[in-house]
């Protein structure tokens, strides 16, 4: 259940994903890890993600639903 909530959230960023070469929009993945309780996190690769993040605000506009 985790996981598929977390996927919707990064179908979103996805979608809402800036678009210049196309590497940031792909790097989106969610990540799974397991504590003491499933935890799903939704994280980009491209090296390129901070800055984007920083201007755009795009993983955490996504998380909103928005």
């Amino acid at each position: 259940m985790v996981k598929k909530e977390a996927e919707k959230v990064a179908g979103r960023a996805r979608a809402s994903a800036p678009v210049d070469s196309g590497d940031y929009r792909k790097s989106i993945r969610v990540q799974m890890k397991y504590q003491k309780r499933a935890v799903a996190l939704v994280v980009s690769d491209d090296p390129k993600t901070m800055i984007i993040e920083s201007k755009t605000g795009n993983l955490a506009r996504s998380l909103k639903g928005k």
